[in-house]
């Protein structure tokens, strides 16, 4: 999980259909789902919303950081939603209140897909869901929202088998109780499931193979090299892992590299905090 930035103001086309539907605006229950659908089928209103949380995210799932779209920028087919943090059930104003939207994918529920980072064939459900399709109607703990974490220092800690764990320390200086964040993790968002974990492991074996092989080539030349040189070919390095592609979007398990490319990463991330939509 990393901070996720969001919206800086509401996208015009569901501004103007809220202003449009106040029956929807207000609907609640199991009337909120009916409005939720109508504004789906809207059409361009829907577009833009997606679009536009797409864009702000960066191309990345809110909760479990899987890559929303493909090398040409455009959606997953059949593997987004729009997740509702609070529950669009659960009271008035909700359903289509844009600060109560975020882009996620579909929590390995899309069966068809033949990549097992997506959907895990052969598995029981408690292995394959996460993100909004295990959360449901349940809320996120207190100050567990990813659009709230500080992203200066990553809240979470990824160990070597894909496992993640909050991050004590850093829960507490961000005023985060690290009992509630792992609450979320495991029991709310299921990010612990069998599918991300795996994944999340093959990233780190490719990740500190990649980077160990490189840094030790950079090492090697560093003799022959100026130190500000060597420092700045192993920095270009790591800002081709953690930089937006062309189209704006990060690569899955963001978090994951950028734990394990270490002190560099940080020292990227703080020069390229305003491109990430972090300041």
């Amino acid at each position: 999980m990393k901070r996720v930035p969001t919206l800086a103001t509401e996208p015009s086309d569901l501004a103007q259909w809220r202003e449009e539907h106040p029956e929807d605006r207000a609907a609640t229950g199991s009337d909120a789902r009916g409005a939720w659908d109508r504004f789906k089928s809207s059409g361009d209103a829907y577009r833009q919303l997606l679009a536009q949380l797409l864009a702000h995210q960066h191309g990345l799932c809110g909760y479990c950081e899987q890559r929303l779209s493909k090398d040409d920028g455009t959606l997953v087919v059949n593997d987004y939603q729009v997740e509702h943090v609070l529950a669009k059930s659960g009271g008035a104003e909700r359903v289509l209140d844009w600060h109560n939207l975020l882009l996620c994918c579909n929590g390995g529920t899309w069966s068809h897909h033949r990549d097992s980072s997506r959907h895990l064939g052969g598995h029981g459900s408690a292995a394959t869901v996460s993100c909004g399709q295990a959360k449901q109607d349940a809320e996120l703990r207190p100050r567990c929202d990813p659009r709230g974490f500080p992203w200066d220092e990553p809240v979470v800690t990824i160990d070597l088998l894909g496992h993640m764990h909050a991050e004590a320390d850093a829960c507490r200086r961000a005023d985060i109780d690290p009992e509630l964040l792992q609450q979320t993790i495991d029991d709310v968002l299921g990010l612990n499931c069998e599918r991300l974990r795996m994944a999340r492991e093959n990233t780190v074996t490719a990740i500190t193979q990649w980077f160990v092989e490189i840094v030790e080539e950079v090492l090697r030349l560093a003799p022959h090299l100026p130190p500000d040189e060597a420092r700045r070919i192993r920095e270009q390095l790591v800002g081709g892992r953690l930089r937006p592609d062309v189209h704006g979007h990060l690569q899955r398990f963001w978090t994951t590299e950028r734990l394990y490319l270490g002190e560099l990463a940080e020292s990227w991330i703080r020069a390229h905090a305003a491109s990430l939509g972090f300041t």
